[in-house]
């Protein structure tokens, strides 16, 4: 019976992964990204690819610091992978549920304190994106006429400072947030008495955070924040010296990048297909490259950045799967020999 068990849940285990791939898939323009395949140095951008890969093997790493290293890294990095994945091919970012979910089978980390270390880390990711935007807008100049149309919205710098006005009170939010369970953790204050189920949900949430306390491991989750985003930047900027026809700086990839991030906002297609693409020829056009061009680069550059991430994510669901069939068929085993 486990031997045709085993087997179902490999046959299963097919149909979800290229039903995954066909969610992935399905808005994109396939023969545009293959015709822009043509003229690239595929030696950089293995190298993006490489950097891109490394900078979620780091995200990983930070998580495991806020999960107190409670899960092993290599579980941890496979989890955070079909997380992103699933970002990637299901709409509203249920990867950032997921994520959590999955990682409460440990029986030592709850559920709410698994929501509150990914909580943790997008206030980090804010605080990155909205501090290298401010430092480029210094030294790149947003025409306020300049604008771009896609679908129902019109991209324009009013539209761009209106999201990362958003961003900026999200993290505001996020922030004081983490004040007020530091400080009702700390002093007790209301007499805040709750019902149980209450009080331990809000307890697992504190420890969920209360690593931040700690100096050396609150640095520690500032400079991999640092580090992963650069990476990115780095990333970006690989695919753009692997590409003919499109001239720009480290500085302005990131500009680039940055913009990007900020319009993805915008309700879309999984994935983000076509408002990823909107975002970056609008930042392009800020640094004076034509929009056919910055067409094309951007829809291979959003291939470049997105396939590895829903590739691995896919290998790291099977390997999820596998060792959880694993961890039910050991212990069915442990069962039959105790009987």
């Amino acid at each position: 019976m486990i031997f045709y068990k085993k087997y179902f849940f490999i046959i299963l285990g097919f149909i979800f992964s290229f039903g995954f791939l066909w969610l992935a898939f399905r808005n994109v323009p396939l023969t545009d990204i293959l015709s822009y395949f043509i003229n690239v140095n595929y030696y950089l951008i293995f190298i993006s690819v490489f950097i891109t890969i490394l900078s979620f093997f780091l995200r990983a790493v930070r998580w495991q610091i806020l999960l107190y290293k409670k899960e092993k890294l290599h579980k941890t990095f496979h989890i955070l992978m079909t997380g992103f994945m699933l970002n990637c091919i299901i709409p509203g970012r249920a990867g950032e549920i997921a994520r959590p979910v999955m990682i409460s089978r440990n029986p030592e980390i709850s559920l709410f304190e698994a929501l509150s270390t990914v909580a943790v880390e997008r206030l980090f990711d804010l605080v990155m994106l909205l501090s290298f935007f401010f430092i480029l807008i210094f030294f790149i100049h947003i025409p306020e006429d300049l604008s771009y149309k896609f679908g129902d919205y019109v991209l324009s710098r009013q539209l761009l400072f209106d999201y990362v006005s958003n961003m900026a009170l999200i993290a505001v939010i996020l922030f004081l947030c983490l004040l007020f369970v530091f400080y009702i953790n700390k002093k007790k204050v209301f007499g805040l008495k709750l019902f149980k189920k209450f009080e331990e949900a809000f307890e697992n949430i504190v420890k969920g955070i209360d690593q931040l306390k700690n100096t050396i491991i609150l640095i520690k989750i500032s400079l991999l924040s640092f580090i992963i985003w650069f990476l990115q930047i780095c990333s970006y900027y690989f695919v753009v010296k692997a590409c003919a026809g499109i001239d720009i700086n480290f500085m302005e990839a990131a500009f680039v990048m940055i913009i990007i991030c900020f319009f993805i906002a915008i309700p879309s297609v999984p994935g983000f297909w076509g408002v990823w693409e909107a975002g970056g020829i609008f930042a392009m056009s800020v640094l004076g490259i034509a929009k056919i061009d910055a067409a094309g680069f951007n829809l291979f550059n959003h291939a470049v950045q997105m396939i590895p991430v829903i590739v691995m994510g896919i290998i790291s669901a099977w390997f999820i799967s596998f060792k959880y069939n694993k961890m039910i068929s050991q212990s069915h085993k442990t069962v039959v020999r105790h009987k």
